[in-house]
């Protein structure tokens, strides 16, 4: 338990001091955008080191904050809130899916992940395309009963060759 303990804080302060030193010396404020994104991985790399799959799930949802923080700041000029908000809430479903695979490598399968990614997608992925297409977004609106339609058909059929 203690070995565990050991490789997490002692390669927090490598990572950490790592980066404080090269935003010393560059002035590059690489710290403040990347802790939570280094944070996160290095709690995945003592889940996988350590075989402790519950520390994946707090490496994962650090990652996607950390990437979703870094997507806000990429997306800041020319983006609207809606699109930044988008971007976000995809780099925030993007650390539950890694959760899935990296509990999986660790000894146990957290496939539970899946539903708080896929919602988050779910609400992420429009937001985007509203800001980026709004076009395509308003033909899908228009025309989403289609799937409706589709899905009943196969359904149909399925049934008919059953």
């Amino acid at each position: 338990m203690k070995g565990w303990r050991n490789t997490i804080v002692g390669t927090g302060l490598v990572i950490f001091g790592l980066l404080l030193l090269i935003d010393q010396l560059t002035n590059a404020r690489l710290f403040g955008r990347l802790f939570l994104l280094v944070l996160g991985a290095g709690f995945i790399a003592a889940a996988l080191a350590n075989r402790a799959p519950g520390l994946t799930v707090p490496g994962g949802i650090l990652s996607g904050v950390g990437l979703g923080s870094l997507a806000m700041n990429a997306f800041r000029r020319g983006f609207t809130g809606p699109a930044r908000g988008g971007a976000f809430l995809i780099c925030l479903a993007l650390g539950w899916l890694i959760i899935v695979p990296t509990s999986r490598a660790a000894g146990e399968s957290y496939s539970w992940a899946y539903v708080p990614a896929v919602i988050l997608a779910a609400v992420g992925i429009p937001l985007l395309l509203t800001a980026l297409a709004p076009s395509v977004v308003a033909a899908a609106l228009k025309w989403w009963p289609s799937v409706l339609i589709l899905a009943g058909i196969l359904m149909l059929l399925r049934r008919d060759t059953n």
